[in-house]
């Protein structure tokens, strides 16, 4: 239908009211799809509205948990909201469930970084750049997090591996 595109175009614009205001008249069409709610979430978390966005959102990820466009704008909202914790937890769902999704990555490395753990934010944005297929910073953001001496032995384990990776490509 040619209003979900309208919404869209007129969220991109930054009209968020007209943004809804399409939305609710493809809702009447569409009264069950979840995806609905989701987008309309979206819009107020774009228009300053975290709180109501993590209510609409928060309903649709409950119908369905194992959608992960629910689960990341949700932690995005949560974010936002100024709830770090159950953000955290929701990236890291996505990331168990889309390991492949590099915007999933750029979060969690920001919030990393907010919370002064820059080894760690070094090793997301490390997998945000190699899931872009930026092989140079994710290499470059490798090798900090090789470097930090507070990150887990884990991690630091997973970035050799990643490195190894890389160069072995490479080599091919």
């Amino acid at each position: 239908i040619a209003t979900y595109g309208l919404a869209l175009l007129e969220a991109k614009e930054l009209n968020f009211a007209k943004a809804l205001e399409y939305l609710d008249k493809v809702r009447v069409h569409f009264p069950d799809r979840i995806l609905l709610d989701i987008d309309s979430g979206i819009i107020l978390l774009d228009s300053g509205k975290p709180e109501q966005a993590i209510e609409l959102i928060a309903n649709a990820a409950g119908k369905d948990p194992e959608d992960m466009y629910a689960a990341f704008h949700l932690a995005r909202a949560c974010e936002k909201a100024g709830r770090v914790e159950p953000a955290e937890q929701l990236y890291a769902k996505v990331m168990a469930a889309l390991p492949e999704y590099p915007k999933v990555y750029f979060e969690m490395g920001r919030i990393k970084a907010n919370q002064g753990q820059p080894g760690l934010s070094n090793y997301y944005l490390a997998k945000y750049y190699l899931y872009e297929g930026r092989l140079e910073l994710a290499r470059e953001y490798l090798k900090k997090t090789r470097r930090d001496p507070s990150v887990a032995t884990h991690v630091q384990e997973d970035a050799d591996r990643i490195l190894l990776r890389l160069e072995e490509l490479e080599r091919q």
